[in-house]
């Protein structure tokens, strides 16, 4: 952990923790001289610096906390609907900077008095969460409140900096693939917006030759010690196997006491928290699968879907996100208030082989223009229709575990394991003849760009809304939305495209 020579100075360090972005757990007098290398007295007066200062409460006894986290008059309308607001900037819902809709549309829409509104928002102003400016209401900190350390706009040589630490090179471009762009790119946007740059470090080099990136642990120490003040963090993207020594690597850059992220992004290392790190400004943020499935399985008992069919495409079932996501499903099924049964179908056809490729994301399309490129070169005379009928008929043929799904028992929809597989199947039941929702319906997981133009409702893992609240850990302005622990997940958001409907009558 960092040093401190003084009392000033350990109450300078801890203060740039207490901004709504970071106020997270406080540290005692006890754990405060630990960390700072300090005298517990000394440790004790800084943090009596800071209470006089109006920004922590403790007393004897208790555990310091800051200022004004305690429930604002929750028992009261003001106080409700000043919680509401609150959740609806930590979830994004209204975003830093961003000027929030005029009082009367709460007082219509919340059935609030005007002083109630009112005073919601004068709480939200107390509390850092939004200011005036001119009869406007922004979201954040005025101009005047000293929330984040990185306020004042700066010229570029002196803006703060966010050290992005990958395994190797390689990650970064795997951050740009169609799964995680959408993450970088909101990320990214986000800290340009309140102008922080970034720069990128690895682990290792594999290359034969220097890298011009900073490498290893020696190297990216001295980029943070040459970045000084303007150091705002370290953001780790990683996958745990990649990277054997991360809580090595976390222990060392918790030293520099900015906050650290480790964007976990398929929720592989839940173990890693701050009790496992030992330092409060560590987050661990991550895909929130457990959620993606179980707001897909309410979305489907919601819309009155009591048996669905999940196909088991055993090209994609070698994949640990793949096995992961089904398993899920079966466990979580018989967990909801309507149990939905999961009937499982062997999707073993050699044609899946390549839904891993690009090229291979319409193994359906693909097929039903070869077939119809075959059937009229071998049946010059026929009319389209007579073609059509010979395609479908050769489609029932190929693809017997998707034929199957319309005849089994009282089966109502079908759950794909990703978006890729659902455009498959609504491309060949259209071409079967099977109308999507009124005879089955259609659920998946996933919300890629190229994908939005077919009809596929979906569960979106929200990767930008987890992007936005990472990036304004760094920025310390507004609260963020973690537990205790410092895990962040990401909140999944149910996309209707229009395949999913109620079951079919009879």
């Amino acid at each position: 952990m960092g040093h401190a020579t003084n009392a000033a100075e350990a109450a300078e360090r801890l203060r740039a923790r207490l901004g709504p972005g970071n106020a997270g757990r406080i540290p005692t007098a006890r754990e405060l001289a630990r960390e700072f290398h300090i005298a517990e007295r000394t440790a004790l007066k800084a943090l009596r610096q800071l209470r006089d200062e109006g920004l922590l409460e403790f007393s004897r006894g208790k555990r310091p906390r800051a200022a004004g986290t305690r429930s604002a008059h929750k028992d009261t309308a003001a106080g409700r609907l000043f919680e509401d607001l609150k959740q609806a900037i930590v979830k994004g819902a209204y975003r830093a900077g961003h000027i929030m809709p005029k009082l009367d549309y709460f007082v219509i829409g919340e059935h609030a008095s005007r002083s109630t509104v009112s005073e919601a928002f004068r709480m939200l102003e107390r509390e850092a969460l939004a200011h005036k400016r001119g009869r406007q209401w922004v979201v954040g900190p005025g101009p005047d409140h000293r929330a984040s350390p990185f306020d004042a706009a700066q010229p570029r040589g002196d803006r703060p900096v966010v050290v992005m630490l990958v395994p190797v090179q390689k990650v970064w471009e795997d951050l740009l693939n169609e799964h995680l762009r959408p993450f970088l790119s909101e990320f990214l946007a986000e800290l340009g917006r309140r102008r922080l740059d970034f720069v990128l470090c690895q682990r290792e080099n594999p290359l034969p030759h220097r890298s011009i990136f900073p490498t290893g642990r020696d190297e990216t120490a001295a980029l943070i010690r040459e970045l000084g003040r303007r150091y705002a963090g370290t953001l780790i993207v990683t996958q745990p196997y990649r990277f054997p020594d991360l809580g090595d690597w976390i222990e060392q850059l918790a030293g520099f006491g900015r906050p650290v992220l480790w964007f976990d992004y398929d929720d592989s290392g839940p173990a890693m928290d701050r009790r496992a790190v030992g330092f409060d400004q560590f987050y661990r943020c991550f895909c929130n699968e457990s959620r993606c499935v179980s707001l897909a399985l309410e979305s489907l008992s919601r819309f009155g879907h009591a048996r669905v069919a999940v196909p088991v495409c055993e090209t994609l079932a070698r994949d640990e996100w793949y096995t992961h996501r089904v398993d899920l499903l079966r466990e979580m099924s018989g967990h909801l208030e309507k149990p939905v049964d999961i009937i499982t179908v062997d999707q073993d056809e050699p044609v899946w082989e390549s839904i891993r490729t690009l090229e291979g994301h319409y193994v359906t399309s693909r097929r039903i223009d070869d077939l119809y490129v075959e059937r009229r070169k071998s049946n010059v005379k026929l009319s389209d229709a007579a073609i059509g009928r010979l395609v479908r008929d050769a489609l029932l043929e190929e693809f017997p575990s998707l034929a199957s799904l319309p005849e089994l028992d009282e089966i109502t929809a079908v759950f794909a394991a990703n978006q890729s597989l659902a455009v498959n199947y609504v491309i060949w039941f259209d071409a079967v003849g099977v109308r999507i929702p009124r005879d089955i319906s259609l659920l998946a997981i996933d919300n890629y760009l190229r994908a939005a133009v077919f009809p596929v409702s979906t569960i979106a893992q929200n990767f930008e809304g987890l992007a936005y609240s990472m990036s304004h850990v760094f920025i310390g302005d507004i609260p963020v939305n973690a537990d205790k622990r410092g895990n962040m997940p990401s909140e999944p958001e149910f996309v209707d495209r229009g395949s999913l409907g109620r079951p079919p009558r009879g």
